[in-house]
């Protein structure tokens, strides 16, 4: 399973849904991000205080992160132009990890069901 920065993001605030998902994700499967979601998170961790800045690091340095690869990126890249011929955006970004997910078969944990639906075939879990 992936973890989507939405769910990086709330589990590192602390939050109670959050939380409780990823008791129940740790028992059954396993947890994954991608390069693309590490940076999202990261980016935004540079205007965090040093500690909190530590805990985002610590929490990379303990999960398996999924490469951006040449297969990703073109499914990926497909994902988002078969969406724009079809009228509906997404971010680019968005794209990129779904593009991920399916190369690697693996389900998305995201809070942002709204965009990742939109994407065929692409499992996704929320919490």
């Amino acid at each position: 399973m992936i973890l989507d920065s939405s769910f990086i993001i709330d589990l590192l605030k602390g939050d109670e849904r959050a939380l409780n998902k990823s008791k129940d994700i740790g028992k059954n499967e396993i947890i994954k991000t991608t390069t693309i979601n590490s940076f999202e998170v990261l980016q935004g961790g540079e205007y965090a205080r040093k500690d909190e800045k530590e805990k985002i690091n610590r929490f990379f340095d303990n999960i398996e992160i999924i490469d951006f690869d040449f297969n990703s990126s073109k499914k990926g890249g497909k994902i988002h132009s078969d969406l724009i011929k079809n009228g509906i955006e997404i971010d680019p970004e968005d794209s990129m990890i779904a593009g991920i997910a399916l190369i690697h078969n693996e389900k998305i944990l995201t809070k942002n069901v709204k965009h990742f639906s939109r994407i065929k075939d692409l499992e996704i879990e929320s919490y």
